[in-house]
Protein backbone atom coordinates (compact mmCIF):
# COMPACT_ATOMS: atom_id res chain seq x y z
CA UNK A 1 0.00 0.00 0.00
CA UNK A 2 0.92 3.43 -0.50
CA UNK A 3 0.58 6.37 1.81
CA UNK A 4 -0.07 9.99 0.17
CA UNK A 5 1.10 12.84 2.30
CA UNK A 6 -0.51 16.08 0.77
CA UNK A 7 0.87 19.28 2.12
CA UNK A 8 0.34 22.71 1.36
CA UNK A 9 -0.58 21.72 -2.79
CA UNK A 10 2.36 19.46 -3.06
CA UNK A 11 1.77 15.72 -3.23
CA UNK A 12 4.36 12.58 -2.29
CA UNK A 13 3.87 9.32 -1.31
CA UNK A 14 5.24 9.14 2.45
CA UNK A 15 7.93 6.59 0.59
CA UNK A 16 9.57 8.98 -0.86
CA UNK A 17 9.32 11.42 1.77
CA UNK A 18 11.01 9.04 4.28
CA UNK A 19 13.91 7.91 1.94
CA UNK A 20 14.72 11.87 1.06
CA UNK A 21 14.69 12.90 5.36
CA UNK A 22 16.71 9.16 6.10
CA UNK A 23 19.22 10.06 3.12
CA UNK A 24 19.60 13.65 4.66
CA UNK A 25 19.84 12.31 8.32
CA UNK A 26 23.05 10.00 7.13
CA UNK A 27 24.33 12.67 5.14
CA UNK A 28 24.45 15.48 7.57
CA UNK A 29 25.08 13.18 11.07
CA UNK A 30 28.34 12.08 8.90
CA UNK A 31 29.26 15.48 8.07
CA UNK A 32 28.96 16.41 12.14
CA UNK A 33 30.74 13.50 12.87
CA UNK A 34 33.59 14.46 10.81
CA UNK A 35 33.59 17.93 12.36
CA UNK A 36 33.38 16.67 16.02
CA UNK A 37 36.07 13.82 14.82
CA UNK A 38 38.46 17.69 13.86
CA UNK A 39 37.98 19.59 17.19
CA UNK A 40 38.51 16.32 19.32
CA UNK A 41 41.86 16.35 16.97
CA UNK A 42 42.49 20.00 18.34
CA UNK A 43 41.52 19.21 21.79
CA UNK A 44 43.76 16.21 21.82
CA UNK A 45 46.88 18.39 20.37
CA UNK A 46 46.43 21.18 22.65
CA UNK A 47 46.37 18.54 25.48
CA UNK A 48 49.88 16.91 24.55
CA UNK A 49 51.38 20.50 24.49
CA UNK A 50 49.63 21.21 27.33
CA UNK A 51 48.01 24.70 26.04
CA UNK A 52 44.51 23.46 26.40
CA UNK A 53 43.22 26.30 28.41
CA UNK A 54 39.23 26.51 29.37
CA UNK A 55 39.73 30.54 29.58
CA UNK A 56 41.59 30.47 25.73
CA UNK A 57 38.92 32.25 23.33
CA UNK A 58 39.98 29.65 21.18
CA UNK A 59 38.74 27.04 23.96
CA UNK A 60 35.50 28.50 24.86
CA UNK A 61 34.64 28.47 20.61
CA UNK A 62 35.28 24.89 20.30
CA UNK A 63 33.09 24.19 23.34
CA UNK A 64 30.49 26.73 21.75
CA UNK A 65 31.31 24.58 18.50
CA UNK A 66 30.35 21.68 20.45
CA UNK A 67 27.56 22.76 21.54
CA UNK A 68 26.05 23.93 18.58
CA UNK A 69 26.84 20.43 16.57
CA UNK A 70 25.18 18.83 19.76
CA UNK A 71 21.95 20.53 19.21
CA UNK A 72 21.91 20.57 15.16
CA UNK A 73 22.38 16.60 15.49
CA UNK A 74 19.36 16.62 17.78
CA UNK A 75 17.21 18.43 15.43
CA UNK A 76 18.31 16.14 12.17
CA UNK A 77 17.32 13.47 14.63
CA UNK A 78 13.87 15.07 15.36
CA UNK A 79 13.34 16.35 11.85
CA UNK A 80 14.01 12.36 10.80
CA UNK A 81 11.69 10.87 13.60
CA UNK A 82 9.24 13.06 12.95
CA UNK A 83 8.71 11.60 9.25
CA UNK A 84 8.57 8.53 10.54
CA UNK A 85 5.80 8.85 13.19
CA UNK A 86 3.97 10.78 10.23
CA UNK A 87 3.96 7.09 8.48
CA UNK A 88 2.80 5.77 11.84
CA UNK A 89 -0.27 7.97 12.10
CA UNK A 90 -0.73 7.12 8.06
CA UNK A 91 -1.11 3.99 8.47
CA UNK A 92 -3.31 4.01 11.45
CA UNK A 93 -5.59 5.90 9.53
CA UNK A 94 -5.76 4.10 6.47
CA UNK A 95 -6.39 0.57 8.83
CA UNK A 96 -9.62 2.74 10.18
Amino acid sequence: MTLVVRKAGWTATWEDKLFAAKEHYVSHQGELIAELKQIVAQVQSRQGSGKLDPNDPSSQQMKNRLLDIVQDALRTEQEYRGVVMEGWDLAKQAKH
